[in-house]
């Protein structure tokens, strides 16, 4: 790759990770990687971001079109592949889709459903789901040794990319179960307040009345704390009434 092509590769790579890490969408994130990279690896046609749950049907996380998918449920239905049998230190490369002969059933499968002749499928770890980044081409030996170098520098930024969606993902997360659990503890203390109760009596109303209701604890103690702001509105209008 001329050095005016590496440039340029890089600053899309810094683009596409700065996007994410400030706060840009996750989805269109991966979007942009997966298509950067059909754009820029000679020989590439397609390229995907595969999640493979254990025991589940794997899912695209990210696709350039619809061919990635027929090859991804080709090696589902074979029980075995390129993506299940590649390693954090080594890709699985098929040059030559017709001279391969790791795994017949998947070749089979691939050959008939799809028109990849060539693959290189990276493992990007667990987190916590086995997933992987692949790079297809419709003619054999299109993707080359070059084109797995390459393909392997786009596989290192998917797999960063990943590890930031998920840690915004954590952190959303967090945020959402603390502003509940406070929201909880001012519907308890209303509830003390109000009842003369101890908190875990406080704690068993809120339970029951959940459970009564068929209605979460998070909305049951919002209805709480409404009809006291409410409460509290109606007051300071009479208040704003009365004579000076």
């Amino acid at each position: 790759m001329a050095d005016g092509a590496s440039g340029k590769l890089a600053a899309d790579f810094r683009r596409a990770h700065q996007a994410l890490i400030s706060g840009g969408d996750p989805v269109a994130g991966r979007q942009q990687l997966v298509e950067l990279t059909r754009q820029i690896v000679t020989g590439c046609d397609w390229a995907a971001l595969t999640s493979w749950p254990a025991g589940r049907r794997p899912r695209l996380l990210a696709a350039t079109g619809t061919v990635p998918q027929l090859l991804t449920d080709a090696e589902y239905d074979a029980g075995d592949g390129p993506s299940l049998s590649a390693t954090d230190d080594e890709p699985s490369w098929i040059p030559d889709l017709y001279a391969e002969t790791r795994w017949p059933a998947f070749v089979d499968n691939a050959v008939d459903r799809s028109p990849v002749r060539s693959a290189v499928m990276f493992r990007l770890g667990e987190r916590p789901e086995h997933c992987t980044f692949g790079l297809y081409a419709a003619t054999s030996w299109a993707l080359d040794g070059s084109a797995v170098s390459v393909g392997a520098l786009f596989a290192t930024h998917a797999a960063v990319l990943l590890s930031h969606a998920d840690a915004s993902l954590n952190a959303v997360q967090v945020h959402r179960t603390l502003a509940t659990s406070r929201r909880i503890g001012t519907a308890i203390g209303i509830l003390m307040a109000t009842h003369g109760v101890t908190e875990d009596s406080a704690f068993a109303m809120l339970q029951d009345a959940s459970a009564w209701l068929d209605r979460t604890l998070r909305d049951v103690a919002d209805d709480i704390n409404r009809s006291v702001d409410r409460t509290d509105d109606r007051t300071d209008d009479q208040a704003d009434d009365l004579p000076d």
